[in-house]
């Protein structure tokens, strides 16, 4: 069970009550009144649904049950929701929307025939601290990726910033695009992406902005580096 308080997201597990979006304020603390009483949430599929009013739009946070992180989604005008999950139901999650349409969300990989853009950042690293570090190269593995993705990596703050980019449209293993018996069939699954760092990346502390526009998965982000020199 989950409840929206003045402090946060509250969660209650095994007969306590435990802060859960602490990663997200400060999105759900110090809200109106107007937007705790229009705030609606549910739960589906291992996942805490929340809408909120953010101006004159709305924005989703999915809260990660299992491994407790959240996702932010922008364009889903979420009014209310519902879950069919019952022995004789489909597994359903509807939204309705301030015009009276019914949605159903959480089905195929496109936003209403249009292509999703999403955008991860991550925390800011010190590898040593109290050391400026020359970072040298960046992996990424994706699997199944057909689109672009960029990352974008910020040191100290952006006192050095930059880019890498990759775009990949798996043609070969996409369904009804080959001839069966001669054309190989997705040899493109996983590929592991590595770039050099120039050479003025150099800091302290490093960030990365990862954005991908298209369906697959990314994991195992990895930098290599070593410290340089001790900051004064």
């Amino acid at each position: 069970t989950f409840f929206l308080g003045h402090e946060g997201v509250w969660q209650f597990v095994g007969g306590q009550v435990r802060l859960v979006s602490r990663n997200i304020e400060p999105a759900v603390t110090n809200l109106t009144p107007l937007q705790r009483n229009s705030a609606v949430g549910a739960i589906y599929d291992g996942r805490y649904w929340l809408s909120l009013l953010s101006g004159n739009k709305r924005e989703v946070y999915i809260y990660d049950i299992q491994h407790g992180w959240w996702t932010k989604f922008t364009g889903i005008d979420a009014t209310a929701f519902a879950v069919f999950d019952g022995a004789h139901d489909d597994n359903l999650l509807l939204s309705g929307d301030p015009s009276g349409r019914v949605w159903n969300q959480d089905s195929g990989e496109t936003d209403n025939g249009e292509i999703i853009q999403a955008t991860w950042k991550s925390k800011i690293f010190l590898p040593v601290p109290d050391w400026n570090c020359q970072f040298r190269s960046f992996a990424l593995r994706t699997n199944r990726v057909y689109g672009k993705v960029s990352v974008e990596w910020s040191i100290d703050d952006g006192l050095e910033y930059g880019v890498f980019t990759w775009e990949r449209i798996g043609i070969e293993s996409l369904w009804g695009s080959m001839v069966w018996g001669r054309d190989p069939w997705s040899k493109f699954r996983s590929s592991r992406f590595v770039c050099a760092f120039p050479m003025k990346a150099v800091g302290e502390s490093i960030q990365f902005t990862v954005r991908q526009i298209g369906r697959g998965s990314l994991h195992n982000l990895t930098s290599r580096l070593r410290p340089k020199r001790r900051v004064s």
